[in-house]
């Protein structure tokens, strides 16, 4: 047993892989001379664990430890690594079992430790609020810790939740100051704005969030409720150039077409009609499938009879209605296009598009007006 103790020992300074280590230390324990020997080969298997990161291992010969020695000097001094071990090795239950063996000198040197560790294993273990106070005091406490930021985001996640969004917004700067947090964390600041109405900030907040983190999957949303806002605000230059920043950066995303969309509506806003069709027609080239893409191309059509550009506001009504989609769409490129036929004094080609208004019937005013037309033409 010395030798295997002493081979043990040799393999572990010299990195060997951990299960050459505890094949030794195994020897030892089947038949240890005494038990000093045998907490000195626990003490050893559980440094060899944590030398390789082997979390499972050392949090697993700790607890053999515990068992074992509970009230050896070193055992209680090696309580607190061993929590870190039980917590990376996924055993909650555990890490507040050994938190109890830690020496109250070293609670009170790493105070901050320890709350991270129990606040972690309180919320796996489905004890929230105990968590929740623990986070709460280690931000408050800690600030200057590594472990206020997670803290910080753990309880923003609870205080998101609960619609106490004055709370998240004020643990803004501790969120941002974890690199690995920022997007997350950032996300609930900005969102959190968006709630409480505090709309100039949010937009920044959302816009700044978007050009941090282009390839998230959240950028594009980002930048939609940011020109969302602006169009709420009527502030509709603004909103545009927001959405076609997003069907720009994100053009194979799911909001692409409804930016371009909410862009034609928001120049339509400011009257800038060219503009507008140019967003339509966009729309309707880009994503021929999407449910706007009817609509886009009646509406860019309509906009163009405004600017008395008739023959290319033709040529969009035909394409809508050589599809023959059917529906109030449909309807009303039929329908106009068989008015600027008549203005050409293209009669023959009005009449069929008016008897198509018709045989659609799906606007009692459209088919009036159409067969008045008919009848004119």
């Amino acid at each position: 047993p010395y030798a295997a103790l002493e081979l043990a020992r040799l393999l572990n300074e010299a990195g060997s892989p951990f299960a050459e280590v505890k094949a030794m230390a195994d020897r030892v324990l089947v038949k240890a001379p005494s038990d000093a020997i045998a907490l000195e080969t626990r003490l050893l298997l559980m440094d060899a664990a944590n030398r390789r990161d082997d979390f499972k291992g050392a949090s697993a010969a700790y607890l053999d430890l515990l068992k074992a020695s509970p009230r050896d000097a070193r055992v209680r001094e090696s309580a607190l690594k061993a929590a870190w071990a039980c917590l990376r090795s996924e055993k909650f239950a555990e890490v507040l079992e050994v938190l109890k063996a830690v020496p109250d000198e070293v609670r009170k040197s790493h105070e901050a430790d320890i709350l991270y560790l129990e606040a972690n294993a309180l919320r796996k273990t489905g004890r929230g609020e105990e968590a929740l106070a623990r986070y709460n005091e280690l931000a408050g406490r800690h600030a200057q810790s590594p472990y206020a930021p997670y803290a910080a985001y753990e309880t923003a996640l609870v205080s998101h939740a609960a619609k106490r969004f004055e709370e998240v917004v004020s643990r803004a700067a501790l969120l941002a100051r974890e690199p690995t947090l920022a997007a997350d964390g950032g996300w609930l600041v900005a969102d959190s704005l968006r709630e409480l109405g505090r709309t100039d900030e949010a937009v920044d907040a959302f816009v700044k969030w978007s050009a941090a983190n282009p390839a998230d999957p959240r950028a594009p949303d980002a930048l939609y409720l940011a020109a969302q806002m602006r169009q709420q605000q009527k502030r509709f230059a603004d909103a545009s150039t927001l959405y076609l920043q997003l069907a720009s950066a994100h053009g194979a995303h799911a909001l692409a077409p409804r930016a371009l969309y909410g862009s034609a509506l928001a120049l339509l806003a400011e009257n800038r009609l060219p503009e507008a069709v140019a967003s339509w027609l966009k729309l309707a080239d880009a994503h021929p499938d999407h449910e706007l893409a009817k609509e886009s191309l009646l509406q860019s059509g309509l906009a163009l009879v405004k600017l008395e550009k008739k023959d290319e506001a033709l040529k969009v009504f035909e394409r809508l209605t050589a599809k023959r989609p059917g529906g109030t769409e449909e309807a009303q490129a039929a329908y106009w296009s068989g008015i600027l036929l008549e203005q050409n004094k293209n009669f023959a080609a009005a009449e069929p598009m008016f008897r198509r208004v018709m045989e659609l019937n799906n606007d009692v005013s459209l088919v009036a007006r159409a067969s008045l037309r008919l009848a004119f033409t």
